[in-house]
This record gives C-alpha cells, structure tokens and sequence, in this order.
C-alpha cells in the first residue's frame, strides 16, 4: 500500500518464537529471527555469517533476541552441521506440531 500499512501478516507470533529461541539456546545451537527485513542474532557464531553470506543480508547483533523481535518474525532459522540438524528434526517437528512447519531448506538450516 502507498503508507507502508501492512495487509497481512503471517509471522511467527512473538511466544511462539521464543520457544523455539530457547529450544536452540539450550542446546547451544545458533538462531537467527527477522525485523524489518533485518537478520538479527545474538552471538556473533561462525554459522551467523556462514547464512549471512548465503543469502546476501548484513549481520545484526543485538543484545536479545526477545527484545529486538516485533510482535511477530517471518521466520526463525537455526544454522547447524547437517548431522545435527537430521538428529533435530524429528523432535522438532513433533514439538511444534500443529503449531509450526518445521523443515530444512538445506543440509545446514532448520526452518
């Protein structure tokens, strides 16, 4: 629209973000979120920058991952060895199943 309002907005909701942020902090993986068509993270990792290169966006660092999100993120990537991620998989899906679609976009991201 020609004053920025948004139509429509099927973002990942805000708490259910965070569960997923959690799920991967607890098991030291890295996660990434989105605002405003920006790529923010909290760690500077080595996978960080592996995606960023990917997909052609800078690198945001933010203190927290819960206060720099809006009340919704496009989508939540975590960036692991391929190994992991397959070992993941499974759990994840059945965790958020009904709620989230849970899938690899390649070897390394889980999505």
């Amino acid at each position: 629209m020609p004053n920025g309002e948004k139509l429509l907005d099927n973002g990942v909701p805000h708490d259910l973000a965070m569960e997923v942020i959690r799920y991967a902090r607890e098991r030291d993986l890295h996660v990434q979120a989105y605002r405003d068509d920006q790529l923010l993270i909290e760690r500077d990792r080595p996978e960080a920058h592996i995606y960023s290169e990917h997909a052609g966006m800078p690198l945001h660092l933010v203190p927290d991952l819960d206060a720099a999100m809006g009340p919704t993120t496009p989508k939540l990537v975590i960036v692991a060895a391929p190994a992991t991620l397959e070992r993941l998989l499974p759990d994840a899906r059945a965790h958020w199943i009904g709620r989230l679609n849970v899938a690899t976009s390649t070897p390394d991201y889980l999505e």
